[in-house]
């Protein structure tokens, strides 16, 4: 028993104060508070051109780090933190677009490509 606690009855009590304080506090060993992800969003993703699928095409939740790439049949499915949050679709060769969630649970989106004019290399 460590010297500072006289009985068995005082150790008890002290180490509910400590696991107590642990608990409150968040820290290893007490209960930690998760914010949770809690709307799915899923949908497609094709191209303007000939509206086939984008497979690789890059979708971000703005404002975090969470995003996810589409399938080979330009599919998605993320997890996001609100229904009113946005989603920001990248493609290399394809305009950058951002698609307000809205309270949508499927969202299918249309990228159109870029128009870049390359100058002849000599």
């Amino acid at each position: 028993m460590p010297p500072f606690v006289s009985s068995y009855s005082s150790f008890k009590i002290v180490l509910t104060a400590v696991f107590g304080v642990l608990l409150a506090c968040g820290l290893p060993g007490g209960v930690q508070a998760v914010h949770a992800q809690d709307f799915e969003v899923t949908g497609t993703v094709v191209s303007a051109d000939n509206q086939s699928p984008l497979p690789g095409v890059n979708i971000r939740e703005a404002g975090t780090s969470r995003g996810t790439v589409t399938g080979p049949d330009g599919g998605f499915s993320l997890a996001v933190d609100s229904p009113q949050d946005t989603l920001t679709f990248s493609f290399i060769g394809y305009q950058t677009k951002t698609v307000p969630v809205d309270g949508r649970s499927e969202i299918r989106v249309v990228l159109e490509t870029e128009s870049q004019e390359l100058e002849g290399v000599v």
